[in-house]
């Protein structure tokens, strides 16, 4: 009798940040992606540092500082007077960092502190609270990414030369405007280089969703400028 060949047992499919948390425990790097593609428009575009900034911290005093990542793993402990502590390690484009938290910070910051959330953390690079002859990012406030989009892109500003302009563009442009519908003002400057001149326009029939297709279409589009507010 020729044995049968085994059937795999129906299990639900793997969330894609499962998948990707497969590839960097088994292999050591993201293959397919990176957890943070997602949200590259947000960090593009409301951070101003990266983990690899804070290497160097003593270049960076004073300076007001945002950056982003994916929380990779966490730590809750207790100090040896019982106040508890954590600390939270994040990785991003460029590095990882590993930041610690104590009382009150560490209360007020440890709903965020999960590994895959990914956060935007906003600080100031001040002096060492232990030795005044070093540096620290003090973060003051943490975001969800998915909640900095949400709360701070209002409009994506088109700037299109009036000499660009065909039927195709405006045609290929109003396809994916109404293939990604969302919340998102579109705002139009046309301008005339040789008249210098240029007017203001926006859409009142239509938002967008400013997705990762969406984006790559834009990025991909010669004839149009674009910036995000």
């Amino acid at each position: 009798i020729k044995p049968s060949r085994p059937e795999p047992r129906p299990s639900e499919p793997w969330s894609s940040l499962q998948q990707l948390n497969l590839e960097k425990e088994h292999v050591g790097i993201y293959l397919s992606a990176h957890p943070l593609d997602e949200y590259r428009l947000v960090i593009d575009h409301f951070t101003n540092a990266n983990f690899a900034d804070l290497q160097e911290l003593s270049s960076l005093k004073g300076k007001d500082l945002k950056v982003a990542g994916i929380v990779t793993s966490v730590e809750h402990k207790i100090t040896k007077n019982g106040k508890p502590f954590g600390r939270m390690s994040m990785e991003d484009f460029s590095d990882t960092h590993t930041f610690t938290f104590f009382s009150p910070d560490y209360l007020n910051f440890k709903n965020y502190m999960q590994p895959g959330y990914a956060v935007m953390l906003t600080g100031k690079v001040e002096a060492h609270r232990f030795n005044d002859d070093e540096f620290e990012f003090k973060v003051k406030e943490m975001n969800l990414l998915t909640d900095i989009g949400e709360k701070m892109i209002k409009s994506v500003n088109l700037s299109i030369s009036l000499d660009s302009i065909s039927k195709k563009l405006v045609n290929d442009l109003l396809a994916m405007v109404q293939k990604h519908k969302g919340k998102t003002t579109i705002k139009f400057r046309i301008y005339d280089s040789v008249q210098k001149i240029s007017i203001d326009l926006f859409s009142r029939n239509f938002r967008v969703e400013l997705n990762k297709e969406f984006l790559l279409f834009l990025n991909n589009q010669s004839e149009i400028d674009f910036k995000i507010e």
